[in-house]
């Protein structure tokens, strides 16, 4: 079978690629997460005191601080309106057990409006654009770069390592930049505040300052992105499939299924250590006392939660993502070539 060779692209257009994959996914997975932080924070306001919520549009996890709006420092009027409320913060009025997320999100349509469904897309994507084509560009740099100093027989590890390598430089670069967002919104401080405040902490505990739950962060997604490289890569070169979209879609999606398994726990351990964060944004669960305690509630088995979930989330992304990604840069390819 005849394989099409790799386009071969200049930064700015890979960085463009990325862009585009990362608008098409964006718009296509945000309705799903926005069902889910509504239902998450409603479900807090009920009960204890609305902590954070993890947020994440089919690209990057991002936190949301939910504060009890009587109490944000930035209300004038602790007795405003319900829908004047952030969009994370009002529960969803539905059917006692409804779980169905067409049918929530029908539901959120008519009473709230189309866009409803695409709440905090703006504000996201602020941070997901440069982490989105960093995580991608640096990808393709690292893998060609490794290319070409492995010998031939050992070629194929390279967009393992390159995964790997990609990710790690993104949560280094992005971690710094969501922990100041975060602790802005909790703490109600300017940029200025809360940047000189990180400086004074960064040079007091060392890089453990760089984010919350970096560590889970790094546990995580660094195996993930070496995994789903990986595989991607592999698969494209072993499957059968003559059809250049429906290839990539099937590859990504394989790809992202056996990594997403893979990693379960440790997504397991960072969604766990993101909700127990309370209003002292400087500290952190450890993954040790992390693991313990989910060992301790639930065995083995609980580190294996949310199984379905997951799956439903990373492989449509993963799929949408890198169908769109490779799409764009064949279109650039064959412009640049025409």
């Amino acid at each position: 079978m005849r394989r099409e060779p790799r386009p071969r692209l200049e930064p700015k257009e890979q960085m463009l690629a990325s862009m585009s994959g990362a608008t098409i996914t964006a718009l296509t997975m945000t309705p799903f997460d926005v069902i889910k932080v509504r239902l998450q924070s409603g479900r807090l306001a009920n009960g204890a005191k609305p902590r954070v919520i993890p947020f994440c549009n089919g690209l990057m996890d991002h936190m949301l601080c939910c504060q009890d709006p009587k109490e944000c420092a930035h209300s004038s009027d602790p007795y405003r309106p319900a829908t004047s409320k952030p969009w994370y913060l009002r529960a969803i009025s539905c059917p006692v057990g409804e779980s169905n997320p067409f049918r929530l999100m029908a539901h959120l349509a008519r009473t709230e409006g189309i866009g409803s469904l695409w709440s905090g897309l703006p504000a996201t994507m602020i941070m997901a654009f440069p982490a989105t084509i960093l995580y991608f560009t640096s990808y393709e740099q690292f893998r060609d770069i490794f290319e070409s100093l492995l010998p031939e027989t050992s070629q194929k590890v390279a967009p393992f390592i390159g995964g790997a390598a990609a990710r790690t430089l993104t949560t280094l670069i992005v971690s710094p930049m969501e922990m100041i967002r975060t602790r802005m919104q909790v703490d109600g401080l300017s940029w200025g505040a809360t940047t000189s405040l990180f400086q004074q902490t960064f040079r007091a505990q060392g890089w453990r300052t760089l984010g919350i739950g970096f560590s889970a962060t790094l546990l995580r997604d660094v195996p993930f992105s070496a995994l789903y490289f990986g595989i991607y890569e592999t698969l494209k070169k072993q499957l059968p499939i003559e059809s250049f979209h429906t290839k990539n879609i099937a590859c990504a999606s394989c790809a992202a299924a056996i990594a997403g398994i893979l990693t379960l726990p440790f997504d397991v351990m960072k969604t766990r250590q993101q909700t127990m964060l309370g209003s002292d944004m400087s500290r952190s669960p450890s993954i040790s006392s992390i693991a313990r305690l989910i060992r301790e509630e639930s065995g083995t088995r609980g580190f294996f939660r949310g199984f379905s979930p997951r799956l439903m989330k990373v492989v449509p992304a993963c799929a949408i993502m890198m169908g769109s990604y490779e799409a764009s840069k064949r279109y650039f390819s064959s412009a640049k070539y025409s």
